[in-house]
């Protein structure tokens, strides 16, 4: 555990570090297209590649955002993030994005 939180402490001076000029960084969110609720596991977080990950880790605050649907209908997303302290920035700068794309106001389709 001591090892843990000193090498946590590490990873947010480094991502500090490069997030120095920086004022958001954008990436995905995930691999690709949401899965269907009804076919993830249980415990289906600890079997993928999270890109959430270094965020959740550092606690920079990060938001995720609809970026349109891939080929199953589902939705696809980009990952916002930024130093500690600026939430008011992300939720203002993804509200922006969200506001400007036409495929806010659709919604996958429920399953029957």
């Amino acid at each position: 555990m001591i090892q843990a939180t000193r090498r946590r402490r590490l990873l947010c001076r480094e991502m500090a570090a490069a997030m120095d000029n920086l004022d958001i960084i954008v990436s995905a969110s995930q691999p690709g297209e949401a899965p269907r609720i009804d076919s993830v596991p249980k415990w289906a977080n600890m079997e993928k590649p999270s890109f959430t990950m270094p965020f959740n880790v550092t606690g920079f605050p990060a938001i995720s955002i609809c970026t349109g649907f891939g080929e199953g209908g589902l939705p696809v997303s980009m990952q916002l993030a930024g130093k500690p302290f600026t939430e008011p920035t992300l939720l203002r700068a993804a509200h922006a994005y969200e506001t400007a794309m036409p495929w806010r106001a659709r919604r996958p389709a429920m399953a029957g």
